[in-house]
């Protein structure tokens, strides 16, 4: 939530609105009712599928994205091989970035470093906003491993559950 309020006190203070920021996204496609269990770089709902690409785009890192339709839910990938894995799940759609393809901008392609967004600015200049995905302030216990959602869920070593895997 505090990442979605500076966004757009920032875009409020340096897009310029007479340019716009929407961006014609065209290429590939989602494949329908597939969902990876990769490394989510950040979670949100309510948007639409192709503004869920055209933030991947923004962030340095990703490379893929889950989409589920039912919830207006985006996940911002990072996918490596061998390793992540793609399963069938209703409702949810998948798609890798590559094949996508955007009007050229000043963040396209994204000239920001890892853990930073590229937002286009009021005087044609990227400007780079570091971003902070839920789980890097590590709320898991007892060695759990944080995954990022619309909030975030932690997967429990065995002996061990809770929100948080604090109980034994």
């Amino acid at each position: 939530m505090l990442l979605k309020l500076s966004e757009i006190f920032i875009s409020l203070l340096i897009i310029n609105p007479k340019e716009g920021v929407l961006q014609n996204i065209t290429g590939s496609s989602f494949t329908k009712n597939k969902y990876s269990d990769s490394h989510v770089i950040l979670a949100y709902n309510n948007v639409g599928p192709l503004m869920c690409v055209s933030d991947c785009m923004m962030y340095k890192e990703c490379n893929a994205v889950n989409f589920n339709r039912q919830n207006l839910e985006c996940e911002l990938l990072t996918v490596s091989y061998p390793g992540d894995n793609i399963s069938d799940m209703n409702g949810s759609s998948y798609t890798e970035i590559g094949g996508w393809k955007m009007d050229r901008d000043i963040c396209t392609p994204n000239p920001c470093e890892v853990g930073q967004k590229c937002i286009r600015a009021r005087d044609n200049h990227p400007f780079c906003l570091k971003f902070d995905a839920p789980c890097d302030v590590n709320p898991c216990y007892n060695n759990g491993v944080c995954r990022n959602k619309v909030k975030y869920r932690c997967i429990c070593p065995d002996g061990y559950s809770g929100d948080h895997c604090e109980r034994e």
